[in-house]
């Protein structure tokens, strides 16, 4: 009995390869199981291949690794090529080829009068290798999917019938419907910013990132906000940049072509000292790169990105629930200390779903900025220096509280100067402000041993598949992981104590030229030994290559 199995479906446009995994993973959910599933797409911005990957568990686990697959339903072996990397197999990989599923088509046909219900009888075959044979699931997700008539039933029926002829069956671990939800990162960030208080905002769509705008879209106008679509990036951020003045709490969410656009107002905002939310699911570049695809290249940018030193905050969220709670974190770090939050997401997270226990229920401390107190009337200072360096911010009508907000180098009441006195004080007032972030031990996350003399640090998804990888080769207790969900400002005492004592330091990122074990080599020493494992993105992190790679270290 095998306490996962995993099963890719691949197919040219009109396949119904995602709408298949889908339901396998909301059948799975019925039944009590944990999963994921990952979907994958070709570089062409409508229609065209896709494959999905499905896990499915009998136990929920913290960390998640992708490996080969137990089963393969191709419909089209031309497309397979597109995603053998991703749609890895062995030889014990039970292939099922464009050649057998031919007669899927032909039964679709007989039944439904059309060919493209053929993913349907794909469907049933699959549920009858599991052994999924209860009818009361497929009637219990008719209400909810319209491709589920009566006829499409039938079709799902047949294939039950032509996995009947085979000997191939897969037993997981009896599993009992419990409190799970069905989400993805983009809807995770989504649901955490309308949590954290976000009442407008405007995106232009690009790929990974769309959904988040999809979502808000529909949501926001439920509970009195507002959703703008942007005729272009700049246009984006420029109108939450505003609508942040005016006091509402605002995001915007990109991916990396769009974020080299919002460079400019992200200076203005920290600058400006204006709270802004910007999401970057990051995609595989330079330039168009591949949209459908995982990378973690934008750390540079993200940090430095722009003229003269503009101080910004960066956060990385490494699994689905972090990608909730950091958003809360994101809207409270940007409104404390009024500044440009980004929060750095990725490909896989955006658009992967999971089958997770309900972390949505979770309630979170919010945090509002700083308004001014009633004695400064008519004597306010926008840019007073206080002790903290953080400065009350009236809100636009505030009689006696009028303010001029400019990107020009200003002094404590706003007013434009050409003094460089000024401009050294207000530097140090938009860095200084940040320091309590630095000592946020609770947003690096620690896992393992503490004495440990080998360590591993990583962020982003490339976390989670790290701790995946070490918990398949059972050196929980061997390796110490250190995940920094705070990128900038860097978390020194946290990250310095975790490197502490150590013989040999791993390092795992998902770009060609090492970007974050450049950005920690600024503020730490390393222990002698370092292994980098580091590639330009493309597809995500296999067991096999972290298994070979740590071994490799280890020796």
């Amino acid at each position: 009995m095998k306490d996962r199995i995993i099963i890719g479906i691949v197919g040219a446009g009109g396949d119904g390869v995602v709408t298949v995994g889908e339901l396998l993973l909301k059948i799975a959910q019925m039944k009590g199981y944990y999963g994921r599933l990952s979907k994958y797409y070709g570089p062409q911005i409508r229609g065209g291949e896709s494959a999905v990957k499905l896990t499915i568990l009998a136990e929920n686990q913290e960390g998640f690794i992708e490996d080969d697959l137990d089963i393969l339903v191709c419909f089209s072996q031309a497309q397979l090529v597109k995603f053998k990397e991703e749609l890895s197999v062995n030889s014990q990989t039970k292939i099922f080829d464009e050649e057998f599923l031919k007669s899927f088509a032909k039964i679709s046909s007989q039944i439904t009068g059309r060919e493209q219900s053929k993913n349907l009888v794909a469907l049933g075959f699959l549920l009858e290798i599991l052994g999924w044979r209860e009818k009361e699931i497929l009637e219990a997700l008719r209400p909810g999917e319209k491709l589920l008539t009566d006829k499409n039933l039938e079709a799902v029926e047949a294939g039950k019938t032509e996995a009947e002829k085979i000997q191939l069956r897969i037993k997981l671990p009896t599993a009992y419907p419990k409190e799970t939800i069905i989400i993805d990162g983009n809807q995770a960030i989504s649901r955490g910013a309308l949590g954290a208080g976000c009442r407008f905002a405007s995106t232009y769509p690009i790929t990974p990132a769309s959904e988040i705008g999809e979502y808000l879209s529909h949501e926001l106008s439920k509970i009195g906000g507002c959703f703008v679509q942007g005729e272009s990036e700049i246009a984006s951020i420029g109108m939450i940049l505003g609508a942040s003045l005016a006091g509402v709490k605002s995001m915007t969410a990109t991916s990396g072509p769009g974020l080299d656009l919002m460079v400019e107002m992200i200076n203005l905002a920290s600058s400006c000292e204006i709270s802004l939310i910007i999401v970057d699911a990051q995609r595989v570049g330079p330039s168009t790169g591949i949209p459908t695809k995982m990378e973690q290249a934008d750390l540079a940018t993200v940090i430095f990105s722009g003229h003269g030193y503009a101080p910004r905050v960066v956060l990385a969220p490494y699994n689905f629930e972090e990608c909730y709670r950091l958003t809360f974190e994101a809207f409270n770090i940007s409104e404390k200390y009024q500044v440009p939050v980004i929060l750095l997401s990725d490909q896989y997270l955006s658009q992967t779903s999971q089958i997770t226990d309900d972390f949505l229920k979770k309630i979170y401390l919010i945090e509002n900025r700083l308004l001014p107190l009633p004695e400064d009337k008519n004597k306010y200072l926008r840019y007073k220096i206080t002790r903290d360096y953080v400065s009350p911010m009236a809100l636009p009508g505030m009689e006696g509280f009028e303010w001029r907000a400019t990107g020009l180098t200003h002094d404590e009441a706003g007013n434009p100067t050409n003094s460089s006195e000024w401009h050294q004080k207000m530097q140090e007032k938009i860095t200084k402000k940040l320091d309590p972030l630095r000592d946020r031990s609770d947003l690096v996350k620690i896992f393992g041993p503490e004495k440990a003399k080998i360590g591993l640090i990583s962020w982003g998804s490339s976390g989670e598949a790290s701790l995946g990888a070490i918990k398949s080769m059972g050196l929980e207790n061997k390796i110490k992981v250190c995940i920094p969900e705070i990128i900038a400002p860097i978390p020194i005492n946290a990250i310095g104590q975790f490197l502490k004592g150590l013989q040999k330091l791993i390092i795992v990122e998902m770009n060609y030229s090492g970007q974050y074990r450049r950005y920690l080599r600024r503020y730490f020493d390393f222990p002698k030994k370092i292994y980098p494992l580091k590639r330009a993105g493309g597809r995500p992190w296999s067991r096999k290559e972290m298994v070979d790679f740590f071994e490799e270290a280890l020796r």
